[in-house]
C-alpha cells in the first residue's frame, strides 16, 4: 500500500511541476518590420502635389515640390520610446538644393510602428500584418477626442508600380477612406514598399463638389484640400 501511494506521489509531483513549466512559459512575437524600415542613412525621395480649393473665395491654389526623407541618428522621447529621427527637406525645383523642413521621428515598440509628426505620435502600423487588420490609428493622441482612425490593411504583399519604379511587394494602409456622398469625399492612406518603406501618400478632403456623378468628385470642388505625394527615388543604404 504504502508503495502504491509513493507511486501516486511521484507522479502527482512530475505532472504539477509539468504543468508549472507550461503555463509560466511566455510567448514571444518575432515581427518583420520589413515594411517600415529605418536604417540609419536609408533616404526617399518624392514628388508633391498640394492642392487647396475655396471657390467662394477665390481660392484655387496648386503647389508643387519636392521632398526628401533620410533616417539619421538615435533619439529617446519623453516616454521612454527609442525612435531615430527623420530628416525632411524640401525643395520647389529638381535644380535647387534640399532646405531642412521639419525632424519627425520613428521607430517600433513591440507590435506598433509608430510616427512622431509636428509632435502628434501616430501608430503607422500594427503588427502581425495581415489583410483586413484594423487599429486606432491615433490611439497615443488627442488630434481627435471623439472619432477613432481606424486604419486597416486593405492590401499586402502585392506588386505595383509607381513612377515608373516596380515593386514587388506593397502594402496599403487605409485611415480614412470613404466616399460620403457625390458632394464630398474623404481618402487617406498610405502605401509601403518591402525593405524600403513609404512609396506614395494620399490626404484627400472635400466637403463641398458639384453634382455631376459623370465626372470625378476631384475635378468638381467648390471646397476641399487634396495631397499627393509618390516616391520618386531611394537608397536602402545597406
Amino acid at each position: 500500500m504504502k508503495t502504491t501511494l509513493s507511486i501516486f506521489a511521484i507522479l502527482f509531483t512530475l505532472l504539477f511541476f509539468a504543468c508549472n513549466e507550461v503555463n509560466t512559459t511566455q510567448t514571444t512575437y518575432d515581427y518583420d518590420y520589413g515594411y517600415f524600415p529605418i536604417d540609419s542613412g536609408a533616404w526617399r525621395e518624392y514628388s508633391v502635389t498640394s492642392i487647396n480649393i475655396d471657390l467662394p473665395l477665390d481660392i484655387f491654389d496648386t503647389s508643387n515640390y519636392f521632398l526628401r526623407e533620410e533616417f539619421s541618428s538615435i533619439f529617446i522621447d519623453a516616454t521612454n520610446d527609442t525612435l531615430r529621427e527623420l530628416h525632411r527637406y524640401y525643395k520647389d525645383s529638381m535644380h535647387h538644393s534640399w532646405t531642412i523642413l521639419s525632424v519627425w521621428y520613428a521607430g517600433s515598440k513591440g507590435s506598433e510602428i509608430i510616427q512622431v509628426e509636428e509632435n502628434i505620435k501616430f501608430i503607422k502600423q500594427k503588427h502581425p500584418l495581415k489583410l483586413d487588420k484594423t487599429w486606432n490609428g491615433n490611439a497615443y493622441n488627442r488630434l481627435d477626442t471623439i472619432n477613432e482612425y481606424n486604419y486597416t490593411i486593405t492590401q499586402i504583399d502585392l506588386p505595383e508600380t509607381i513612377n515608373n519604379i516596380y515593386f514587388d511587394s506593397v502594402l496599403k494602409v487605409s485611415q480614412r477612406e470613404y466616399l460620403l456622398s457625390d458632394i464630398d469625399k474623404y481618402s487617406y492612406y498610405e502605401k509601403y514598399a518591402y525593405e524600403i518603406g513609404l512609396i506614395e501618400k494620399e490626404e484627400v478632403s472635400i466637403t463641398q463638389a458639384y453634382v455631376d456623378i459623370g465626372i470625378p468628385i476631384e475635378e468638381r470642388v467648390i471646397k476641399g484640400t487634396m495631397y499627393y505625394m509618390k516616391i520618386i527615388n531611394y537608397d536602402k543604404a545597406q
